[in-house]
């Protein structure tokens, strides 16, 4: 997408930004977590990658979907016990902005 600034492109704050997302990930429910990137995949944040020129980063969000998603089936396939209807839904949303 031509909106989507590459990780390069992304300020300190941005990564630093993303690097929370990640870590609140492992701390809260898999349905509160997934409902808050839902949030941020429908409304992207955006980041000025030169001045005067911001982008959405919605493509890091859809990423760290994705992550989640991997480990949801990682432990699904371990045996553990996972909140699949979380996993479908986050699912869901990607494939409304990837197809």
């Amino acid at each position: 997408m031509e909106n989507e600034p590459k990780n390069e492109e992304l300020s300190e704050e941005a990564q630093k930004q993303i690097e929370e997302l990640k870590k609140t990930m492992q701390e809260i429910l898999p349905m509160e977590f997934v409902i808050k990137l839902i949030e941020h995949i429908q409304n992207p944040c955006e980041v000025e990658v030169e001045p005067g020129v911001k982008k959405h980063i919605r493509h890091i969000y859809i990423k760290v979907a994705k992550e989640f998603i991997e480990e949801t089936n990682a432990k699904e396939a371990n045996g553990e016990d996972v909140n699949t209807h979380a996993r479908d839904l986050l699912q869901e949303e990607i494939n409304k902005y990837e197809n």
